[in-house]
């Protein structure tokens, strides 16, 4: 939609600008997405990028990590963004670690190299979710209890996994390792835990997130400094 495509611009001009040297600040590492364009469901083959992933892509290939909802359509579906082989892709799972029944999941063509992969990247709690309760008309004659309502979806689930992604760059500063979007992608896939009460040989790309496995994958990976190393 516009407001997601103003929101990609905004970041790439933004970082930008501050490696030139013309803003202050410091440059943004991850972005959070979670909206998807209507009727954007494809079939496999049909894949082509719309303006959006576009977009979503770009981020990627400038180094920002960028966590997307998957979409709530169920089965066989993923709205896009959510179809982006660049991005995070989140799906929502339930109290006991399984699929939610409404969370997004297919196969996908990348359309660049014609390979198949599976959205969501990974999975995390997205069902009955306790978040604040957004109020047009403003908060001030509000009591607490009417400030926050329990929410699904994999909108629930994605700041989730931007905080675990938020954490696992941390983790990776510390020890002096910088971290590309891909590495990042294929770090939480590969440290996920299986879903719960779905067949191990079943199409879901990665499983429930794990953030200690993740951050524990990482340094096995790429190599962790001694104590007398680390920066003071």
């Amino acid at each position: 939609n516009g407001e997601g495509f103003a929101f990609t611009l905004a970041v790439l001009k933004h970082n930008q600008a501050v490696a030139a040297g013309t803003k202050t600040g410091e440059p943004i590492n991850i972005v959070s997405m979670s909206l998807g364009l209507p009727n954007s469901n494809t079939q496999v083959g049909g894949s082509a990028r719309d303006l959006l992933s576009r977009k979503v892509k770009e981020l990627a290939d400038a180094g920002v990590i960028v966590v997307v909802a998957a979409g709530n359509e169920g089965n066989e579906t993923a709205r896009r963004p959510g179809l982006e082989a660049t991005a995070v892709t989140v799906g929502a799972s339930d109290y006991f670690g399984r699929k939610a029944g409404f969370s997004s999941n297919r196969s996908v063509v990348d359309p660049a190299t014609r390979t198949l992969y599976d959205v969501p990247t990974v999975w995390a709690p997205g069902h009955d979710i306790w978040a604040a309760k957004y109020d047009p008309k403003g908060y001030a004659d509000k009591d607490t209890k009417d400030l926050n309502q329990h929410l699904s979806g994999t909108s629930m689930a994605t700041p989730h996994v931007a905080g675990i992604v938020a954490l696992l760059l941390d983790a990776a500063q510390r020890e002096g390792i910088a971290l590309t979007p891909a590495q990042v992608q294929d770090l939480l896939r590969s440290s996920s835990d299986p879903l719960a009460g779905e067949n191990p040989y079943a199409r879901t790309g990665g499983g429930n997130i794990n953030p200690q496995k993740a951050v524990a994958l990482m340094r096995a990976r790429y190599g962790k400094k001694t104590l007398a190393q680390a920066p003071r």
